[in-house]
């Protein structure tokens, strides 16, 4: 869980500690290592499977999430 995340301060989640993630944005996952945003969680897939291995649940953030607002 993240609290008082806030992009228009500059905030940005670090995943570079997993190997050669991409954000997808809000598409289904089609591969592994693959990131997405739902609307209020970071889904995270690293084995190409449909579903999430990890989410990370922004708390009070309503504001699209982009690919400039991680660190991959």
């Amino acid at each position: 869980v993240i609290r008082n995340f806030d992009v228009d301060s500059g905030d940005q989640i670090d995943l570079s500690w997993f190997k050669e993630l991409v954000f997808i944005d809000s598409k289904p996952f089609s591969a592994p290592n693959q990131v997405r945003w739902n609307g209020n969680a970071l889904k995270i897939n690293l084995v190409g499977s449909k579903n999430a291995e990890m989410a990370i649940k922004l708390v009070d953030f309503d504001t699209e999430l982009a690919a400039t607002d991680l660190i991959l």
